[in-house]
């Protein structure tokens, strides 16, 4: 391999030749990431798909799968727990056992793929989590618990201590979950007092305080869990992608406020 050679000159004192090899190195990887980027990219648009089915029907805490009931799918075992979870993990779960070995040890270029597609996949569980609704203990449960287990399997994608503000968000949003409802009116302090709380985005802080909101106060996007729901958030998620994504929800809120009982 290029690395083998390289640290063979080295190692015999060729150090301008061994620079040469690095440097060849250094633009295949360039040229690889450039060449699966569009991949990864629909892989996580086919991670929000995914996750987005969290909103098409109701979130009821699933039990561990018993031995005798788990079932061998082309990837391996299949998947616990609700339909959103269960369908990112497939996704996640191909990846890594299909294309991942080819990239290791991965370049830097390639490397920063994986930072970002674990990145994408944490910022999408905290968007789509902020949207659930209804938001009762039971669900907060669940959410807790597929947070979890979310974060070991993107651990295996790429190292999250290198994923930045998303690892900390998601792990925040996991402390936030276990803050009281009441008394709501010092829930917004009681929340930015929780460890990493500042680490997430005011879209998914806003969207979360409404999810506490009293009785009355509608969700962002109504209506029961269906596919039509579903639909109808990622088409205002996709509005959260834009530049303007913070003024977006901040005007949702709003009108959602004045709809109030």
């Amino acid at each position: 391999s290029i690395e083998t050679i390289e640290a063979g000159l080295r190692k015999g004192g060729a150090v301008e030749a061994a620079q040469v090899y690095a440097n060849l190195k250094g633009q295949i990887g360039e040229c690889a990431a450039k060449a699966v980027a569009p991949f990864f990219e629909s892989l996580g648009k086919s991670l929000e798909d995914a996750m987005s089915l969290v909103h098409a029907t109701p979130l009821d805490l699933a039990p561990p799968a018993a031995p005798d009931q788990e079932e061998d799918d082309e990837d391996g075992e299949e998947a616990s727990g609700p339909a959103y979870v269960r369908e990112a993990t497939k996704l996640l779960e191909g990846f890594l056992s299909r294309y991942m070995s080819r990239m290791t040890p991965p370049s830097r270029p390639l490397a920063l793929l994986q930072e970002g597609l674990a990145r994408r996949a944490l910022e999408l569980l905290a968007r789509h989590a902020t949207l659930l609704a209804p938001l009762d203990e039971q669900a907060k449960m669940q959410l807790v618990q597929d947070m979890t287990n979310f974060e070991e399997l993107l651990g295996r994608v790429a190292s999250l201590k290198e994923v930045g503000a998303a690892y900390t968000a998601i792990r925040a949003l996991r402390r936030i979950l276990f803050v009281d409802d009441l008394p709501f009116a010092t829930l917004p302090d009681r929340l930015r007092q929780v460890d990493g709380a500042e680490a997430l985005t005011p879209q998914d802080l806003l969207h979360h305080l409404l999810q506490r909101a009293p009785a009355g106060v509608p969700p962002i996007v109504p209506g029961p869990a269906s596919e039509a729901r579903r639909k109808e958030v990622l088409t205002y998620s996709a509005r959260l992608d834009a530049p303007d994504g913070a003024a977006v929800a901040k005007a949702r809120v709003l009108e959602v406020l004045r709809q109030a009982d």
